[in-house]
């Protein structure tokens, strides 16, 4: 009886020792994963192309809404040029 007790404490033992495995290998990969996904985000986060508004004119036409200069509330007079120097060549 005392042997089978030694075998059953061995088995426990291994059964502990390779979930134990198994869940450090789980861990691992997970961290991974999770660094891809860190940098994936990061990455699409900082090249993401900055937006372009348009609304619509009484006629239907598509009209670009200027971006504001950031704190003035005025429109950057560079950007108002470009897009004037677009529309005319445009048209």
């Amino acid at each position: 009886m005392q042997g089978r007790t030694i075998d059953e404490v061995k088995s426990h033992k291994h059964f502990y020792r390779d979930n134990f495995r198994r869940g450090v290998k789980l861990l691992f990969w997970l961290l991974i994963l999770m660094l891809v996904l860190i940098v994936v985000t990061f990455y699409l986060f900082t090249t993401w192309p900055e937006a372009d508004y348009y609304a619509t004119s009484t006629d239907g036409k598509l009209v670009r809404i200027l971006p504001v200069a950031r704190g003035t509330g005025l429109v950057d007079p560079e950007d108002q040029r470009d897009l004037v120097n677009r529309e005319n060549q445009g048209s």
